[in-house]
């Protein structure tokens, strides 16, 4: 196991898959497990909080990111809280994301305004999982190409950021085909990719498809 401090709040960790084994975790137990997960989580943080600056009641974050070669990247980070602030509701609207009675229709219909500015080059939608086996199945279906994954825990239950990437080939058709994959196994959410990064936990970046599909399947 590998430590470094990239600055005063964050420790990244490299934990190899020897490692994983010694303590009796697997990747899987990432998604199925969380209050084992937490527990080696903050094992790991005593070990390599060596000098005592991130203290358990200190407000923590963790993000986990399998590697390559089925170890696992670890980024522990001190959340610095000054307080809340009291938003107008148009700014929390935004960042609580999508009206809740916005029907799938009206979310498609957004799909063709964003294509047609030459200005997005990228169209989010958010989706709630009923349970994690809906998302294993979901990766055995659904193709990624110009679609990045994100996958996040809040409140229990989980929940996945699908970013599609306008390079100029992609078509509102195309968008629309795969989120009708999606909305078998998931439904839309009125959670934005920005309050599930700041309240929530990041469970896989980026390519959270990929990753289950390779672990899962």
């Amino acid at each position: 196991m590998e430590s470094k401090r990239i600055d005063e709040n964050t420790i990244q960790v490299l934990i190899n898959q020897d490692d994983l084994i010694q303590r009796g975790i697997s990747i899987p137990d990432l998604m199925n497990n969380q209050d084992k997960i937490e527990t080696f989580f903050y094992q790991i943080l005593d070990e390599v909080d060596v000098d005592h600056d991130f203290d358990h009641d200190s407000a923590l974050t963790f993000q986990a990111r399998p590697m390559r070669n089925n170890g696992l990247e670890l980024l522990i980070k001190r959340v610095n809280q000054e307080g809340d602030v009291d938003l107008p509701q148009a700014i929390k609207d935004q960042l609580q994301g999508y009206d809740e009675n916005q029907s799938l229709d009206e979310q498609q219909d957004d799909v063709e305004v964003a294509l047609a500015d030459p200005t997005v080059d990228k169209y989010e939608q958010v989706v709630k999982l009923g349970n994690f086996e809906d998302l294993v199945e979901l990766a055995q279906q659904l193709d990624t190409l110009n679609l990045v994954t994100d996958l996040y825990r809040f409140e229990g239950d989980y929940y996945l950021v699908l970013t599609f990437m306008n390079d100029g080939t992609l078509t509102a058709g195309e968008i629309r085909d795969r989120m009708a994959v999606v909305n078998e196994f998931a439904q839309p959410a009125n959670i934005s990719k920005i309050f599930l990064a700041e309240h929530g936990k990041q469970i896989m970046d980026q390519t959270a498809i990929e990753l289950v599909r390779h672990y899962f399947n």
